[in-house]
């Protein structure tokens, strides 16, 4: 009919979005009447299609979802034409209507509200999606924040197998900000707890790169972008690190023009990348990738140029680090660098003097407070009362700490404890205690679950997996002794051999195509010298070398306290040649001419070890001639531990060392006296 408008058969918030019309006062009111008469009876799951509730997930919706509410829409041409006076007073008529309507909870969105709960609570994850998709597109909010989050969590904990990526659908659903880089925007709170559990999760480095892709195109890159970067950096090769800092970047300029991200952000960006590949050991890929960003300044700030100079000094790399800071220098970059401190436990306040117990007291109440700790006053505390006798107050304190664990500071102090209290127990022979100790704290890297079960270990109780640290080098190396020397001394013949399999499949802890663990984290000689010593004592040189050649494999360099096993466990059995020529390889390693190894040497080392290219031999210390000549000592070979005196001799050592020298006092007394031998 001439005069009036069309009549829309689409519920009313189709029809207001097809239209773009600012409804009147008696418009908002005709949806508060429908949002009642279509939602006040009960809702069920018998028939969908009779359900007004889920009527949109049977109705098609623009494929674009507006930030705007329901009510925000655009201004009409009618009011275009109006003087600006006129236009004005109008905006602010309908700006004050809009407030007032934003006040007002829709009971149409507390029952979709509350049947998108009902959905999630039954486990129809598929419907609860769809339903949130047209939620979105009728601009219809979810009250209950934490809802978002528990669903993210249910799919990322609980993948659907027949829908793997309902995950990423569901966070697909993300708002976007109308300005990213602003700074009073804040992400959302479900949005952060999300990326923090998709943080504790560091083989999971596929769903991270999507989900951080995601939040890219949505406009949360600003957000999201240092700590998936330093993540996924630190968990992945640096190929995967570089591709993804590429195509993050390509995904934040889409969102928004080139122009409109801050040089600031890029350079934090690309330093977060370089600074995450120094920290993990990859100092070669961080100084190529600043040899590459060098020539554009906007894209680099000067912190990255300290971090790769300062590796590279602590490698003995000094040359290279000094072209760095050539480079630097070129740049023109100039900025303020200092070390990074760790106010929490190095700037404290000494520990007073008193008895034990005004210590403990002292430590449990900074504790509380969340105040700092020296580490020195930590630990002299803890050997103090271990020795006491009192041990209750130390794991009622180590739990303590746990509860803290996830402030960086106080993570680093639960770490050092953790390896004090491992100390301790290992000194009274408590290894048990030991694993016990490194189960609750540290995260089962090595020492995993089945390998304390073929033990014999129960599993201590109460142990939060989230809030375990990585563990460091030294306490992964203190609970490899205390399991290999648990598994060396059982009556089951073959437990070693199998907690020894359970130890390797340990240190390669999720492999994928994207993960890969750090060098830094990577078990060093110092995880694997406890098995060695352990097969050592058991099946000989043999074993000695199998472990060996699984170190090579990863990569790990035997050290000299390998090296030292290898040859005592060959004058164990009887075989000085080998283990001599393994001392005379060490020592040409030292003296820089290793091809002046007699044939016959290397002929010998290649039967027995391969390829002698693909060992390095480390340089002997005195530690090297003393096992060696107290086990030729104790197994009488009194005329081989002559001829290793005459090699130290060659060496250069003349005396100094008191054990050392009582040996060799020993072996010439005796071939003074043969009948003493």
């Amino acid at each position: 009919m001439a005069g009036f408008p069309a009549t829309s058969f689409l519920p009313v918030g189709f029809d207001l979005l097809s239209r773009r019309l600012v409804p009147s006062v008696q418009h908002t009111a005709r949806v508060l009447r429908w949002s009642h008469s279509t939602v006040a009876g009960s809702f069920t799951f018998a028939d969908p299609h009779e359900d007004p509730s889920l009527r949109a997930l049977y109705e098609p919706y623009p494929p674009g979802v507006p930030n705007a509410s329901i009510f925000e829409t655009e201004e009409p041409a009618q009011n275009r034409t109006l003087p600006a006076a006129v236009r004005t007073s109008r905006t602010r008529r309908i700006s004050k209507r809009q407030a007032t309507a934003s006040l007002i909870v829709l009971p149409h969105i507390v029952r979709s509200n509350a049947l998108l709960v009902r959905c999630i609570r039954q486990g129809d994850i598929a419907g609860a999606i769809s339903l949130r998709r047209d939620l979105n597109a009728l601009h219809t909010p979810i009250t209950p924040n934490p809802v978002y989050a528990e669903v993210a969590y249910h799919l990322l904990d609980s993948p659907d197998q027949s829908n793997p990526h309902a995950f990423l659908e569901w966070c697909e659903l993300v708002p976007s900000p109308p300005n990213p880089w602003s700074e009073t925007f804040e992400m959302p709170t479900s949005l952060t707890k999300i990326l923090h559990r998709l943080l504790e999760k560091p083989d999971d480095i596929d769903t991270l790169r999507r989900f951080t892709m995601l939040g890219a195109r949505r406009g949360m890159a600003k957000h999201i972008a240092i700590p998936a970067i330093s993540h996924i950096t630190r968990y992945s090769t640096p190929e995967v690190a570089s591709k993804l800092l590429s195509d993050f970047t390509k995904a934040a300029i889409a969102y928004t023009p080139a122009s409109a991200i801050p040089p600031v952000i890029l350079q934090s960006w690309n330093g977060t990348f370089i600074r995450a590949l120094c920290l993990s050991g990859r100092v070669d890929a961080a100084r190529q990738c600043l040899l590459a960003l060098h020539n554009n300044k906007s894209t680099i700030a000067p912190f990255a140029y300290h971090i790769v100079a300062e590796e590279l000094e602590a490698l003995d790399r000094p040359e290279e680090a000094q072209q760095i800071h050539t480079l630097r220098e070129k740049s023109g970059l100039y900025g303020f660098w200092h070390r990074a401190q760790s106010p929490g436990f190095r700037r404290t306040a000494p520990m007073p003097p008193g008895t034990v117990v005004d210590q403990l007291r002292w430590i449990r109440r900074r504790i509380d407070d969340k105040l700092g700790i020296s580490i020195k006053d930590l630990t002299s505390f803890m050997k103090a009362y271990f020795f006491v006798g009192h041990r209750r107050a130390l794991s009622l304190l180590r739990n303590r700490l746990v509860r803290l664990s996830s402030n960086r500071n106080w993570s680093q102090g639960l770490a050092f404890w953790g390896t004090t209290e491992m100390q301790l127990y290992r000194s009274e022979g408590k290894d048990e205690e030991v694993l016990r100790t490194f189960q609750s704290i540290f995260s089962p890297i090595g020492i995993t679950a089945p390998l304390t079960d073929a033990l014999g270990l129960m599993q201590p109780s109460s142990v939060p997996p989230k809030k375990r640290l990585w563990p460091s080098s030294e306490a992964l190396a203190i609970a490899s002794w205390s399991a290999a020397r648990l598994a060396a001394h059982s009556k089951d013949n073959g437990l070693l051999e199998r907690c020894y399999s359970l130890f390797l499949e340990g240190c390669n802890p999720g492999p994928n195509g994207m993960f890969e663990l750090p060098p830094t984290m990577r078990p060093d000689a110092a995880a694997f010298q406890p098995w060695v010593g352990a097969f050592a004592w058991t099946s000989g040189p043999q074993g000695v070398i199998r472990v060996m050649g699984d170190m090579r494999q990863r990569r790990i360099s035997p050290s000299v306290m390998t090296w030292n096993a290898l040859a005592k466990a060959y004058i164990r059995n009887n075989e000085w040649i080998v283990a001599k020529s393994i001392l005379k390889k060490m020592e040409a390693s030292r003296m820089q001419r290793g091809s002046k190894l007699s044939k016959p040497t290397r002929i010998r080392l290649r039967n027995r070890l391969g390829p002698l290219r693909d060992w390095g031999f480390p340089a002997p210390d005195l530690s090297t001639y003393y096992i060696l000549l107290r086990e030729l000592c104790m197994t009488k070979q009194l005329s081989a531990a002559q001829e290793l005196i005459g090699m130290l001799t060659e060496s250069g050592y003349t005396s100094g060392d008191e054990r050392l020298d009582s040996f060799i006092k020993y072996v010439k007394t005796t071939q003074k006296n043969p009948v003493q031998q």
